[in-house]
């Protein structure tokens, strides 16, 4: 039976280089095979970047043990910093993660800190600017240093913002770090904990094939389908032209793009109904519909329609309700708007689509942008 391979991640803190020694040394001794950079493996194996390297090999562990202490570690250009990177792979490969954090950060954190950043981030979404990046909540630390202990005055302010993704964001349990304290590396990996790892250990692969394999499948389909409707003249069977967009407007992930490393945050789920609407007679006018939707006329002075709004600021836009945890795309085409309904997956609200709109909308084109752009193409010609 292969080992089970524990990544060991932790900034270059001239405090841990006793910990992380004696945990690869420990950890290996129990059978298990620890990774750790410029220990077992580095860039000069194969020449690739070092970050890119370090992020392929938590692909390839099976646990992700992570160190935090007070210092942060060297910051990438696209805001987050080598050890952040490496945690957010993890997260995304559904790694299981133990953390380990010194026990006074933890501490301040948990009594100061975490206080500070809620309120922050609370702040900044009340006026509907969104989460904050890290960079902006380092600064607002910086204006409440003073509230922070002075003993604590030497831990880098990225640390408290990285804790608090990793406690108040992904509810993780962290344990604690005690000097003089060995780990307990026995219990913590005991052999049922590595049984259920080993699991695990193919389920990445094989999704990847399934999701190619479906993907070709699906786009083979729609060509098919839609020939058909590139001819369709004005006495065409509109209905059922939508109902052959609504089939083929697909949910997708939505993803954080850390520059290394594309973490899921949420998904929207296939298309539930298609909808046109004309401009006529100063309202729009219901046309037709694909799907379960409502099929009334609205006036133009109705903003609260999604599809008033589009016709009148004159661009595609995509809307989100929380009563129904739905998101609606709205295109605008000439003298007609044309929605599409997409329902959420588990955890959207408000909030959620303020903090990541922009992410919502490079997932929602991505996967239908070129589906988006024809279904307005052939409908100018029968609208």
């Amino acid at each position: 039976m292969p080992k089970t391979r524990i990544f060991l991640s932790s900034a270059s803190q001239a405090s841990f280089a006793g910990l992380r020694a004696d945990s690869f040394e420990r950890i290996n001794a129990l059978g298990h095979e620890a990774l750790m950079y410029e220990k077992n493996f580095g860039a000069w194996q194969n020449g690739e970047d070092s970050i890119t390297k370090c992020l392929r090999m938590v692909t390839e562990c099976d646990v992700f043990v992570l160190f935090v202490g007070y210092y942060a570690g060297s910051v990438t250009e696209h805001g987050r910093s080598v050890t952040h990177l490496e945690f957010e792979q993890a997260l995304e490969d559904g790694k299981p993660i133990l953390v380990f954090v010194e026990v006074d950060v933890k501490s301040e954190y948990l009594r100061t800190v975490k206080s500070i950043l809620s309120g922050y981030i609370r702040e900044c979404r009340d006026r509907g600017a969104g989460r904050p990046s890290p960079q902006d909540m380092i600064a607002n630390l910086k204006l409440h240093q003073d509230r922070i202990g002075p003993s604590l005055s030497h831990v880098e302010p990225y640390v408290w913002v990285f804790l608090h993704e990793i406690m108040n964001e992904e509810k993780i349990f962290v344990e604690n770090l005690t000097p003089g304290v060995q780990i307990p590396w026995d219990s913590l990996l005991s052999d049922m904990f590595r049984n259920g790892v080993e699991m695990l250990r193919n389920k990445k692969d094989i999704e990847t094939s399934l999701a190619q394999t479906r993907e070709l499948r699906h786009y083979k389909g729609f060509t098919s389908r839609i020939l058909p409707y590139l001819k369709l003249d004005r006495s065409g069977n509109l209905k059922a032209l939508l109902g052959e967009l609504k089939r083929s407007a697909r949910g997708n992930l939505i993803v954080n793009d850390f520059g290394y490393v594309k973490r899921e945050i949420g998904r929207f789920r296939d298309c539930t109904a298609v909808t046109v609407y004309r401009y006529a007679d100063g309202r729009m006018a219901f046309v037709e519909s694909a799907g379960e939707a409502t099929s009334k006329d609205y006036e133009l002075t109705d903003e609260s329609s999604y599809v008033v709004l589009t016709q009148k600021h004159g661009y595609d836009s995509i809307f989100f309700r929380e009563d129904n945890n739905c998101l609606y795309v709205c295109l605008k085409g000439g003298g007609f708007v044309l929605t599409f309904h997409f329902p959420c997956g588990e955890g959207w609200n408000t909030e959620f689509y303020v903090d990541y709109r922009k992410n919502v909308e490079d997932g929602m084109m991505n996967t239908n942008s070129e589906l988006f752009e024809l279904a307005i193409s052939v409908l100018e010609g029968v609208i």
